[in-house]
């Protein structure tokens, strides 16, 4: 749970205790459920914790995992402790996977009977707060097009975002690009690194409106992504022009945009290729083409708005995987 989590579970259950869960050590997994003593867990996505699992199995308390998925640079990487992952994948009550494929790598590790359900993350729409945040932003912004590049990383030495900023040098319209770093060690560094190339650049939390005459807003704010796309024009996502996989390719296309990733996708590599397929989204091979691409979009509303028809399909018609899961775990439990 990262701390943004926390905090949305911490505002829809306020009664609820709301916990980390511990390192996965013996000692500490039998101290944590011990003192609270659950019903039963559900783990998600890649969370796989061997000793939470044992010790779940120990205690035959029903341990999940849902919206489950497992690359394969991932599944070759668990191979290598299969000892250990087998047996936690085996200790599970139920496992619920995003695709065919995840089901079966998952399968090849240990666990029983993947069934495969969707992906939850389909299912999450702009929250309301988000919304209000994006109507000020837009204000800020004062109705220029705008261009969003989400979740950019910083991976083995290579700047995404100065990537994406080099190849924005070519830009000659009036459109503002926003950038908004995964990180927040990462946010004065793309500030400084904007400037460095020459670019007008002012920061989000400098609490001004945006100059007409500013080429790039540096989004330096943690919990705010939605709100950065919902208030743009066009998207990029971060961390597939660096072999980082893809951040969540389905926020921008949720909020209607149309999308662009570059070549790395393992993380969402099934979102990618259906979103491709539905007109929702482009893969790009690198900066120059996402650059040439976003100001096609950002020119012209007509093709802006039939990619954005085809996002909002996209979204629809993949609804329900938490629903779903859902009622298979209440079933089991």
């Amino acid at each position: 749970m990262t701390p943004t989590g926390r905090e949305t579970a911490e505002k829809l259950f306020p009664d609820a205790q709301c916990r980390y869960l511990p390192y996965d050590r013996p000692d500490y997994v039998a101290q944590f459920l011990d003192e609270h003593r659950p019903r039963f867990g559900i783990l998600m996505e890649t969370e796989i914790w061997p000793h939470l699992m044992a010790a779940c199995r120990e205690r035959n308390l029903p341990l999940f995992l849902a919206n489950a998925r497992l690359s394969e640079k991932s599944q070759r990487g668990y191979l290598k402790a299969a000892s250990l992952i087998r047996p936690a994948l085996a200790a599970l009550k139920g496992c619920y996977v995003q695709t065919e494929a995840d089901a079966g790598r998952l399968k090849s590790l240990g666990a029983a009977d993947p069934k495969v359900c969707g992906n939850t993350k389909y299912d999450i729409s702009p929250p309301p707060e988000q919304l209000e945040k994006a109507a000020e932003f837009k204000r800020r912004i004062g109705g220029r097009p705008t261009a969003v590049c989400g979740s950019t990383r910083f991976y083995r030495d290579q700047d995404e975002a100065e990537l994406l900023l080099r190849a924005w040098q070519s830009y000659r319209g009036k459109a503002l690009l926003v950038i908004v770093p995964r990180h927040p060690e990462r946010f004065e560094a793309v500030f400084q690194t904007a400037l460095t190339l020459g670019f007008r650049t002012q920061k989000r939390s400098d609490g001004q409106a945006v100059a007409a005459d500013t080429q790039v807003w540096i989004g330096d704010s943690m919990g705010e992504l939605y709100a950065y796309y919902a208030a743009a024009d066009a998207a990029f996502v971060g961390g597939s022009l660096v072999d980082s996989g893809c951040q969540n390719i389905i926020e921008p296309i949720a909020c209607g945009l149309p999308t662009v990733f570059g070549f790395s996708t393992y993380n969402f590599e099934q979102a990618c290729r259906s979103a491709t397929e539905a007109g929702a989204a482009v893969q790009v091979r690198d900066a120059d083409e996402w650059r040439k691409i976003t100001e096609q979009w950002l020119s012209d509303d007509r093709l802006r708005r039939q990619v954005s028809d085809c996002a909002e399909g996209f979204i629809r018609r993949h609804r329900g995987a938490s629903e779903t899961i859902a009622s298979l775990i209440a079933e089991a439990v």
